[in-house]
């Protein structure tokens, strides 16, 4: 080919082209953040790449950027010179963000010969509680390990703030890829050193979370993390059979330093990924706590006294306090005191960058003195603390306090009590019936009680006192021998069983069992062995009793009430035996002390003195003394004496003996005398 024919090819190619023209292309741009946190960040920067595709230098090339929305924004820098196929970053800095909102940041060069791309927009939002690299472009793809496990997260520098930065939350947008569906992801929060120092419970990934944002709070969630960097990010857990990317990626895919890190599975060193797109994941910060306070309780406050407004925390750039609809102070001051003459409102904000917070208005009233009128009711028993005691009693009672905006609080008590009543019910049911009280069906005896309220809403107190009547009883019955016992219509005289049918004073039937013992007991004689008498019976029982009597008197013998009985004078004798109620009284017998020998004896017999205090003489006259025997009036032996050498006379000393009287036996060769005497 002739070298006129190449040139003309050549210069052909290079029209058509556009190659031998000027050719500035907008490569991209990339602000800071695609979503900007305006409590810690009060400007902008925003990067872009300018490549010279021409065949030429471009000298003097000015590019703007323009900024559409939230923050309206242009400037102009001028690129001195670009060789062809170079490109040039530049970084505009210091761009407000005095609002919050959506905006779009376009980066542009002048017309040339491909205005296909001279210009690049980046849609961009400005936040009070988010920070995050994503923007609204569409998701491209996903990010992740896989079939393994690791840690993804967005690094943030946090400069030191005024107000508490404190991340809550972290908003993450699921990549659409299917294999994502029922794995398993956990939100972590790193340090500088990787370390993890919070994280979310474990979230599965449904369905319906494809291409979705999900937000995932951290358990913590409550230190101070302003002046720290730290990293924002998801833990995958490994599923080595099914392995999935859940962090969705966004345009553009361009070299961001120290903006994207992957970690292993606890943390440790990271690793930056600067080629795999704007990864979707969003930290959330608490809102700060704004509240204002007041020197007043309850919004009523005295006329002439100061109202001193507070507001916190401090932190804010800014404290505007509107009275009335007027703004009257705004600065950093977080107080503000005025002294209001009648009821007036106020409202204040609080500004820090972009991001300002409202308290709704309060009303303030302003009066001479404040009233409060009080009536209360209670009930009887119980107790209201008012002016330092526990009234009990009803009646109106008056207490002055000093209120917190300084005036007098006139507080009226009328306090009345209502009375707590009570009821008790007696009453009785037959064996086999019921009783219904209180939602309860009874059939035992016993005291039931509940508590409801009257009338008047105090308690009241129904108390059931419940007999229930056994109908059927037995009566033990006893007769003596020979007796009738009535019962009923019945006249019995022999022991059994016995029953008859009623009905009781309560109304209940009543079956009465009667089991009648008759006392069979028999006095079968009464024995005389020279002067003792011993009675003899037949069917005794353990609580049998005697009596002996004098038959000429019929008065009974002190003392004598054994089986057994020796009269000690000449006399006719009987013995009263009872047994259960039951008495027989045997026939009498005569006992004779006056035979010869016997006769001789007591008349001849001295005993003296009698009543005795000390010693008893004895002197016979007619015959000896062989052997004597001192008896107490029971018939229990006390003192014997025999074989006496046939004495007339002796002297017995007594003086051991108590105070009452006994029976001294004297006896013979061949009789005996008794006869009684009196220890004083």
């Amino acid at each position: 080919m002739k070298k006129l024919e190449f040139f003309l090819i050549f210069f052909l190619l290079m029209s058509v082209s556009g190659l031998g023209q000027t050719d500035a292309e907008v490569r991209d741009v990339l602000p800071n953040k695609g979503k900007v946190n305006n409590i810690f960040e009060s400007t902008n920067t925003v990067l872009s790449r300018i490549r010279n595709n021409s065949l030429t230098s471009l000298v003097n090339l000015p590019v703007t950027i323009d900024i559409v929305g939230a923050n309206p924004y242009t400037t102009v820098q001028i690129i001195p010179l670009i060789n062809p196929g170079d490109s040039v970053s530049l970084t505009f800095s210091g761009i407000p963000i005095n609002n919050t909102g959506n905006q779009d940041i376009t980066v542009s060069v002048p017309a040339d010969a491909n205005n296909l791309n001279n210009s690049s927009t980046y849609n961009q939002e400005i936040y009070c509680d988010t920070a995050s690299y994503s923007n609204n472009s569409p998701i491209i793809q996903g990010v992740g390990y896989d079939t393994g496990g690791g840690i993804i997260a967005n690094r943030f520098v946090l400069p030191p703030s005024t107000l508490p930065l404190i991340v809550t939350d972290i908003g993450i947008t699921i990549a659409l890829g299917p294999t994502n569906t029922n794995n398993s992801i956990v939100g972590v929060l790193l340090d500088d050193n990787g370390v993890v120092v919070d994280s979310t419970n474990v979230y599965v990934i449904s369905a319906t979370d494809l291409g979705a944002k999900v937000d995932l709070s951290f358990i913590d969630g409550t230190v101070d993390r302003s002046g720290q960097t730290i990293y924002i990010g998801i833990r995958q857990i490994a599923n080595p059979s099914n392995g999935f990317f859940p962090c969705a990626t966004q345009d553009p895919v361009i070299e961001r330093d120290s903006a994207y890190y992957g970690f292993g599975v606890n943390g440790g060193t990271g690793t930056i990924y600067s080629t795999l797109g704007a990864w979707m994941m969003d930290a959330v910060f608490a809102q700060p706590d704004f509240n204002v306070s007041s020197n007043i309780f309850g919004n009523t406050m005295c006329v002439g006294n100061q109202l001193t407004l507070n507001a916190s925390p401090s932190g804010f750039d800014s404290y505007d306090f509107n009275i009335d609809g007027a703004n009257i102070q705004s600065g950093p001051m977080t107080s503000y005191s005025y002294i209001p003459l009648i009821d007036t409102d106020y409202f204040v904000t609080a500004n820090k960058n972009a991001c300002t917070y409202v308290i709704p208005t309060v009303n303030v009233s302003v009066v001479n003195e404040i009233n409060i009128n009080l009536d209360l009711t209670f009930c009887d028993g119980e107790t209201y603390f008012f002016d330092g005691q526990n009234l009990a009693t009803p009646g109106a009672y008056v207490d002055t306090l000093p209120s917190l905006g300084g005036c007098d609080s006139i507080v009226n008590l009328t306090l009345d009590f209502n009375p707590v009543s009570s009821l008790d019910i007696y009453d009785t049911i037959c064996s086999g019936d019921s009783y219904f009280f209180a939602n309860q069906t009874l059939t035992n005896p016993g005291t039931y009680s509940f508590t409801t309220t009257n009338v008047v809403n105090c308690d009241s107190t129904i108390s059931l006192f419940l007999t229930v009547d056994d109908p059927d009883y037995t009566i033990l019955g006893s007769i003596c021998v020979g007796e009738l016992y009535y019962f009923g219509s019945q006249t019995i005289s022999s022991p059994g069983t016995y029953y008859r049918l009623g009905a009781n004073p309560d109304g209940c039937d009543t079956l009465v069992t009667l089991e009648l013992t008759v006392e069979q007991f028999t006095i079968s004689g009464v024995t005389q062995s020279r002067d003792t008498l011993t009675v003899q019976t037949i069917n005794a029982g353990p609580n049998m009793t005697y009596q002996w009597i004098d038959c000429d008197t019929g008065d009974p013998v002190t003392g004598a009430t054994d089986s057994t009985f020796i009269p000690g004078l000449t006399g006719s004798y009987a013995v009263i035996v009872t047994q259960n109620d039951c008495s027989k009284t045997s026939d009498c017998f005569f006992v004779d002390y006056t035979s010869n020998e016997e006769f001789e004896l007591a008349q001849g017999l001295t005993l003296y003195p009698n009543p005795a205090t000390s010693s008893l003489n004895l002197e016979s006259k007619s015959v000896d003394i062989v052997a004597y025997t001192i008896y107490d009036v029971e018939g229990r032996l006390i003192l014997s004496k025999s074989s006496l050498s046939g004495i007339n006379s002796l002297v017995i000393d007594i003086e051991m003996l108590t105070s009452g009287t006994y029976m001294i036996k004297v006896e013979s060769n061949d009789a005996a005398i008794r006869k009684l005497f009196v220890k004083r």
